[in-house]
């Protein structure tokens, strides 16, 4: 094993001495070599050999880099040295000098910064001078940043936009960024616009549905083509909800209970949702009630509301969404579930009455908040209203009026027109005539429903009553007397009539007697003419007293004749 070792120490030997040997010949070979070039070109200089660069091309854009490079320097030249210099986007100088062969240097992100930098590459040979041949410059734009962007609304994110909304959107890339190069916007998706400026507005009028927001995406892309996005959720609008009334028409009069149903339908959010009821009593009086209580619906909210009272309803129902649009529904209707009234008819009815006219209008006669149709009929036959009736008998006034719910009201009345004035009898009584002693006499009507409505006798009111129709009268004092009597029937219809007459003292035979000749010569004492007991005649009548003594003797021996004749007859037949 020794031996062994022996052994390749002394061939490693040999080699060795034969390697020198062999470069020591070269080397010799070399330098007379060069002593002859040196006494050929005595002034030739040692060659200087360019250095290696290495610079990865552009990653972006526009000659831009979106990532910092790594820059390398090597020297292989044996002469001269090789010289870098970088101004960086910073403001910062880094300068290197390689002079060994197979120096190098390496500029990076730690050298290199946003912007402009400015790379140089130069050498010089050993007398320092710059070999113009071997100059590289170049710039490097630098741009690993997206642009920054902000966005801004009117009002906010967070609230409804009625139809649509400006969106604000800038950029900004920095001063050493290489700028914005474009904008663009989407909604839901969908391309809403773009600018190549580095501010912009877009519309946005995608609308919201089920009350989810529209989703905004916002990119921003620089010369260098470094890209930023942004997003945001706006809630927009652009439809106002939709609301009904149902149950009832428009200007409906009815004479049934009305059930009212409101409704409201929205694709988003309800602000607000109101139903009012405005209800006016046929009295005048108002009241109003609003909707309590709503129901969610699938496509909203829904109300009801149920009336039965009479008189005129205002209802209108408002439905506002999150956006600030407002929709309204608005029905007028009547509820009349009673007959009209019918006024004044009635008091017609059983009267009496002179003549007839029916003065009052249709309102007067008619009590009804509602539309009504009237017919006016008297004994069968249409009454034009104010016409004026005189025919006696008996009449029926008919009036039948319809609302416009369809509530029937009707009237009937019967009276009579009596324009003759009653007839005042006297019985047992004549006008003029004297009566002995006593008398008894009648007072009553021919028609018994006329009413004696006043007797004087004398001018002396006598009692009466209502419900007599025959006062009797027995006069007994000897002296002139006159009955008036005043007598109404049922229409109104007045007469007065007046009766004289007197009571006498009871005539003696011979007066008897003369009567039936003074009334037939003419000569009877008128009734009321005072005639004196003493004989004495009325002034002017002077030329009659003789014959009216001779004449009444006469009379008188006839009577006395007369008086014995019928007493002998009586006594021949005894």
């Amino acid at each position: 094993m020794g031996r062994r070792v022996k052994s390749i120490v002394a061939l490693l030997m040999v080699l060795c001495l034969l390697y020198w040997q062999q470069d020591q010949i070269s080397h010799a070979t070399e330098e007379e070599g060069n002593i002859g070039n040196e006494q050929e070109n005595p002034e030739e200089k040692p060659v200087v050999e360019k250095y290696e660069l290495s610079v990865p091309g552009e990653d972006g854009q526009n000659g831009y880099y979106v990532s910092y490079p790594e820059i390398e320097v090597r020297h292989i030249s044996e002469a001269g040295a090789t010289w870098c210099r970088l101004e960086n986007g910073g403001g910062e100088v880094i300068e290197q000098v390689l002079e060994e062969k197979g120096a190098s240097a390496v500029l990076g992100p730690e050298q290199l910064r946003e912007g402009k930098n400015k790379l140089m590459v130069w050498m010089t040979d050993e007398e320092g001078t710059e070999l113009e041949e071997y100059r590289f410059q170049r710039t490097l734009w630098i741009d690993t940043a997206a642009p920054e962007i902000t966005l801004d609304t009117l009002k906010g994110t967070e609230v409804w936009y009625d139809a649509g909304t400006d969106l604000s959107v800038a950029a900004d890339d920095g001063k050493d960024g290489s700028q914005v190069a474009e904008i663009s916007c989407y909604a839901n998706g969908e391309a809403v616009g773009w600018t190549d400026q580095s501010r912009a507005v877009f519309r946005i009028e995608t609308f919201s549905s089920g009350a989810r927001p529209v989703d905004v995406e916002i990119y921003a892309v620089d010369l260098a083509g470094n890209r930023a996005f942004r997003e945001c959720s706006l809630y927009i609008d652009g439809e106002a909800p939709e609301v009904s009334i149902t149950g009832v028409q428009d200007y409906m009069i009815t004479s049934q209970p009305v059930e009212l149903h409101f409704a409201a339908r929205e694709e988003n959010v309800f602000r607000t949702v109101l139903g009012t009821v405005d209800w006016e009593a046929p009295d005048g009086g108002v009241k109003q009630r609003t909707v309590e209580s709503w129901t969610d619906t699938a496509e909203g909210k829904a109300g009801t509301v149920a009336l039965e009272e009479d008189g005129s309803y205002q209802v209108r129902m408002e439905a506002a969404d999150g956006a600030g649009h407002i929709a309204s529904a608005a029905r007028r209707f009547t509820i009349d579930r009673h007959n009209p009234v019918i006024r004044y008819i009635d008091e017609l009815d059983g009267t009496y009455q002179k003549s007839f006219r029916l003065d009052h209008t249709y309102g007067e006669l008619i009590q009804d908040f509602t539309t009504v149709t009237c017919t006016v009929t008297l004994d069968g036959q249409l009454y034009p209203l104010g016409k004026h009736v005189i025919r006696e008998g008996l009449h029926i006034l008919e009036l039948k009026a319809v609302d416009s719910a369809g509530n029937v009201g009707t009237a009937k009345a019967e009276f009579v027109i009596d324009h003759t004035a009653p007839e005042i009898v006297f019985k047992d009584l004549k006008e003029g005539e004297a009566y002995e002693e006593t008398h008894t006499f009648q007072v009553t009507v021919s028609d018994q429903n006329d009413t004696i409505q006043e007797i004087r006798i004398n001018g002396i009111r006598q009692a009466t009553s209502g419900h007599s129709k025959i006062y009797q009268y027995t006069a007994e004092e000897e002296k002139s007397y006159e009955v008036s009597v005043k007598a109404v029937d049922r229409a109104g219809n007045q007469t007065v009539e007046r009766i004289n007459f007197e009571i006498v003292p009871k005539a003696t035979l011979a007066e008897q007697i003369l009567k039936p000749i003074q009334e037939t010569l003419g000569m009877e004492t008128k009734s009321g003419e005072p005639v004196t007991d003493k004989g004495a005649e009325p002034k002017g009548n002077d030329s009659m007293k003789g014959w009216k003594i001779a004449l009444g003797a006469g009379m008188g021996v006839l009577a006395a004749g007369s008086t014995g004749w019928v007493f002998r007859k009586r006594k021949q037949k005894l």
